[in-house]
């Protein structure tokens, strides 16, 4: 309670106050999403900022349910914020907003994806309603698996997942946005898994994620070859998730105003700060040093033996630039950038403080690689 209500007391802090402590940082974000600016009718992220304060009870339940009446819509992206209210609501929803929630999950059925966060992003969310939902029927689910179903196929993907990751490196590398995406499941795994292998297991792979990121920033700005950039951020280097969770982390940079919500779930769940040896990894440019990393392809469907083939990067940092390239060709058909160069500058914000080359090319066989569907 006394951890609490200091939180709510420091996140009376503005994002702009740049607040000095990670718990200031994370009151902020968390005030930042309970009480928006703006006259826009509030959503998923109010209603769980407000849970995790235990604010407005009342107000979430009904707010919920007329949310759902509406009809859910986005797939595993409607998943993860309904996933963090369940959890979130430890006995302050009403029974009828219960009731809402519950029957969503067994009439409204989300697609999968074709990516790895979108797959990541499903079958934790599944997990975690199947663990909370025990002993129920494949008549009470939109699967039309029982609970126990359900839970095992969920945690048998997290597992191959993460053994995939650990040996053979992530599919969807290094990315400035979906980073978000990876340490969501992951907090919301450290946080509310009931299986301690489980439990213990994501927050190891958080360890992993945020190591990944540490040593290829520059002042919180993500550097290097990515797999998927969005074109906002590839000028804008500071535009976007990676700056947040940087910032979050570790105090560096800037961070959007507000956060993006990927941060804000994450804080809403495990809140895992990182150890001081992260810190240090990611804040020390003292030295000029060479990074290097294997990573893999996404998955190649046709023409290759293998179903993933290996990316290799190297990254030179200093405190004044860095410079990030991989082996070439196409590795992550979607968004995948390659070499860069980025330089450090007093503040971010609206500057294109980088250099990078583009090179049009169509193949319909590159196409084929990577994708199922006929050209």
């Amino acid at each position: 309670m006394k951890r609490t209500t200091a939180l709510v007391l420091l996140s009376a802090l503005s994002l702009a106050a740049q607040p000095q402590s990670f718990q200031q940082r994370m009151g902020a974000v968390i005030d930042a999403y309970a009480h928006p600016k703006g006259s826009g009718d509030p959503g998923y992220a109010t209603i769980a900022a407000r849970l995790w304060r235990r604010e407005d009870a009342g107000w979430c339940s009904r707010r919920l349910e007329q949310l759902l009446a509406a009809g859910p819509t986005g797939d595993m992206f409607w998943m993860f914020p309904v996933t963090a209210i369940a959890y979130l609501d430890r006995g302050q929803l009403s029974d009828s907003a219960r009731r809402a929630l519950r029957r969503a999950w067994q009439t409204y059925m989300p697609y999968r994806g074709d990516t790895e966060n979108h797959w990541l992003l499903y079958y934790t969310c599944l997990y975690l309603m199947a663990q909370m939902w025990q002993d129920q029927g494949g008549d009470q689910w939109y699967t039309g698996k029982s609970s126990e179903e359900n839970l095992n196929e969920a945690r048998q993907w997290i597992e191959s997942w993460v053994r995939l990751t650990t040996t053979r490196g992530q599919g969807e590398y290094d990315s400035p946005h979906y980073m978000g995406v990876f340490l969501l499941p992951m907090s919301y795994l450290s946080a509310w898994a009931k299986d301690p292998a489980m439990q213990k297991r994501a927050t190891m792979m958080l360890d992993y994620l945020i190591a990944d990121y540490a040593p290829e920033n520059l002042d919180g700005l993500f550097i290097g070859a990515h797999s998927r950039i969005y074109d906002a951020q590839l000028l804008e280097k500071w535009a976007g998730v990676s700056s947040d969770f940087g910032w979050q982390w570790f105090g560096l940079g800037r961070p959007v105003d507000p956060p993006d919500s990927y941060l804000l779930y994450y804080l809403l769940a495990s809140a895992y700060e990182p150890p001081e040896i992260l810190r240090r990894i990611a804040t020390d440019r003292s030295q000029p040093y060479t990074h290097y990393e294997r990573k893999r392809t996404r998955n190649r469907w046709r023409f290759n033996d293998e179903l993933h083939g290996p990316v290799y990067k190297t990254t030179y940092v200093r405190r004044e630039y860095a410079v990030s390239s991989d082996q070439g060709g196409i590795l992550q058909p979607i968004q995948q950038h390659s070499w860069g160069v980025t330089w450090a500058v007093p503040d971010p914000r609206g500057v294109h403080n980088t250099l990078f080359a583009l090179n049009p090319h169509s193949s319909i066989r590159e196409l084929q690689t990577y994708f199922v569907f006929g050209p």
